[in-house]
Formats: structure tokens, sequence, C-alpha cells
């Protein structure tokens, strides 16, 4: 497992890291690990995503089990803000393509940044 999950209450979000080589699983096993949770699923708590120091070990074309995994989801995921951290091209370009994929299909707002501080600001601005 190549991540970690934190609740901040505070602010209301779920800060997850990822590290190193990031694969498909584990980008779902942090999700069904916040599923779990009842601040993400009916108390409103948004997201942060930190894929800073981290890289998909995998290509676009192996997406599209994400794609049905987050469509499955959409009931809860309607309303919802995830700050994505992101610093390497192939990282930012495709969470960039899931912001405006997401938002346009199922109202999920997707906000990718260079850095956690740009991230929180707007999240907590938000």
């Amino acid at each position: 497992m190549s991540f970690e999950i934190h609740k901040n209450e505070i602010n209301r979000f779920f800060e997850y890291r990822h590290t190193g080589l990031i694969q498909r699983d584990d980008v779902g096993d942090a999700w069904r690990e916040m599923l779990n949770e009842k601040d993400f699923t009916v108390n409103g708590f948004d997201i942060l995503t930190d894929y800073s120091g981290g890289e998909f070990a995998f290509s676009l074309e192996q997406t599209e089990v994400i794609d049905e995994f987050l469509y499955s989801i959409r009931h809860i995921l309607k309303g919802k803000r995830q700050a994505v951290v992101a610093d390497n091209p192939f990282s930012t370009a495709l969470s960039m393509l899931y912001a405006s994929k997401l938002y346009d299909e199922i109202g999920f707002s997707i906000e990718v940044f260079s850095t956690r501080e740009a991230a929180v600001r707007w999240l907590m601005n938000s």
C-alpha cells in the first residue's frame, strides 16, 4: 500500500497522499477506505489528494475501471470537491482530464494544484 489517509476534522476534508509508484489498485483502495467513513459519505467532507513525489504506474487507457467506480458512487460525489496536488506532467494531465470530465458528468469539482498550500487554500475558500 503506497498511500496514507488522514482526516482533518477542523477543515472538514480527508487528505490522502500517494508516494512512489502508484498502482491503479492503490487509488481504488484509498477511495474504498474513505467510503467507509461517515464523514465522507454523509457529513460532507471534501478531499485533498497529494500525488507529489508519486508516479502513476498505469496508462490513460487503463483508467476505465476508475471511471466505472467513480460513476458508481456519483450519488456520494455530487457537490463534493477534491483538490489534487501533482508535480509531474502525467499526473497533472490525468488529474485535469478527470477534473473536466467528472464535473461535467456528475457535479464533482476537482482542481489541480502544484503545491499543497494552494490546494488547501482552495478547499478552505470554496
